[in-house]
């Protein structure tokens, strides 16, 4: 489809379970962001020791970037 695909992993370096969320941001080959604001928050939970790998496809075909931000869940 042309559009851009991201796979991060991470890796829960503590004993303890967390529940966490996470959002990929798009950028076109400038720099700047596209799709702003439409990559939903998307809830995760790793287990201590555990690695996971997440994934987002970009909706615009002009992505050329991307960052993820994680969150806690509160």
């Amino acid at each position: 489809n042309e559009r851009l695909l991201a796979q991060v992993k991470v890796t829960n370096k503590s004993g303890d379970a967390q529940n966490l969320q996470y959002r990929f941001n798009w950028y076109d080959a400038q720099g700047l962001e596209v799709d702003s604001g439409k990559s939903p928050w998307r809830q995760f939970t790793i287990y201590g020791g555990d690695s996971i790998t997440l994934q987002g496809v970009a909706l615009n075909p002009d992505a050329k970037n991307f960052r993820v931000s994680l969150r806690n869940v509160q």
